[in-house]
């Protein structure tokens, strides 16, 4: 037996601007090792969905003026909330005008493909050139299955090669607010894609599979999908890319592997929905809380199911309750009061600064944080 190597993965869920919450807990950690390391050294993995998703494309691209380097850091995340919330969620008078049945999204497609351009500019930014391994979550209404974009199989194959922008866009169409993000890699394949939020909001335990698998058994997830399963996994439970399956349980625990996720949460809802309130509710009043409701509730249970698998020595994370002014659907208005919240719940005395120092601790054991903070 060897010695036992670490992998670190940073999982970031969706939740459109609260994004700025796991933004602000990135900028937090940027320095928990005393010197500013970038989230792409800190971890080996990094996958994300929806607003968590955009955020996964930022922190990865690479700067093309400085090799070796990313464009964006954990600031940059949090700006583009603060200052581009609106240029994300907006719409001209004509388009509102033209919306006033809420027949068409609520937002053009200008308005998010427009803000991210700015960012990840296509042609340009690649997913094969993330600066660590990646993956980011969506739902393809052709085949009516979730996917995972991948840095590993982008590397792989032109096929499976996607414009950064395309993933970002892809992996935050939310229905209703976008329309479906109708993308193609570079090698051709097309996808017609709707916010991964749909198949999760927390793709905490999808990065755990995607982090296990390929540090395990790369070579499995390029060999045909039924020679794959019937090898060291335990087949038909897992999640599924094209014609593979990332499995969600190994036949066998590995003693040379142990996997740490950190898991960023973007806001969890306290104020109830009241009986007297709901009863007499319909399709139209719950449509506009059934996004929220299932949000939440999926991250609970990511949470829960990670805390089990991985153990509370190896498993963090991070969020915050939303006070009752911000419990309900937050809006680009609410955005400095969410980056206050998670700025003070990461501060000394804070809620989750118990939690930061735990993480710190296990830090200093790990030889890709000790390379990145030497560097």
């Amino acid at each position: 037996m060897g010695q036992k190597k670490i992998v670190k993965v940073l999982a970031i869920d969706g939740g459109g601007i609260r994004g700025v919450i796991p933004a602000t807990f990135c900028k937090h950690l940027e320095t928990i090792t005393g010197k500013t390391v970038p989230m792409w050294q800190l971890f080996d993995f990094i996958v994300g969905t929806s607003t968590g998703g955009i955020m996964t494309m930022l922190l990865t691209r690479p700067d093309p003026d400085h090799s070796g380097q990313a464009k964006f850091s954990a600031d940059d995340c949090i700006n583009l909330y603060v200052q581009h919330g609106k240029d994300l969620f907006s719409a001209p008078a004509d388009y509102t005008g033209k919306n006033a049945n809420q027949q068409l999204p609520a937002f053009p497609e200008s308005s998010v493909v427009g803000t991210l351009q700015d960012y990840l500019p296509r042609p340009g930014c690649e997913l094969k050139d993330a600066l660590t391994e990646v993956a980011v979550t969506a739902y393809d209404l052709n085949s009516r299955h979730p996917l995972l974009f991948t840095s590993f199989f982008a590397k792989q194959r032109d096929v499976d090669n996607f414009y950064m922008r395309d993933v970002a866009q892809a992996t935050s169409a939310f229905p209703g607010l976008f329309a479906a993000a109708d993308i193609a890699s570079l090698g051709g394949s097309s996808f017609l894609c709707i916010d991964g939020g749909m198949s999760g909001a927390s793709p905490t335990l999808q990065a755990y599979m995607y982090a296990t698998q390929i540090t395990r058994a790369p070579e499995s997830l390029l060999a045909p999908a039924q020679q794959a399963l019937a090898s060291i996994f335990i087949p038909n439970v897992g999640f599924t890319f094209s014609n593979v399956r990332l499995p969600l349980i190994f036949a066998e625990p590995d003693p040379d592997l142990e996997v740490i996720v950190v898991s960023l949460g973007t806001g969890h809802y306290l104020a109830p929905i009241p009986y007297d309130k709901t009863t007499g509710w319909g399709f139209a009043q719950w449509a506009a809380v059934m996004p929220d409701v299932m949000f939440d509730a999926t991250a609970h249970t990511a949470d829960d199911e990670a805390l089990t698998f991985l153990g509370v020595d190896n498993y963090f994370r991070f969020q915050v309750n939303l006070p009752a002014e911000l419990s309900g659907t937050a809006t680009v208005d609410d955005v400095t009061s969410l980056r206050d919240l998670a700025d003070t719940a990461m501060s000394t005395g804070g809620n989750l600064y118990g939690e930061f120092q735990r993480f710190q601790k296990l830090l200093t054991s790990t030889p890709k944080t000790a390379e990145a903070s030497a560097g």
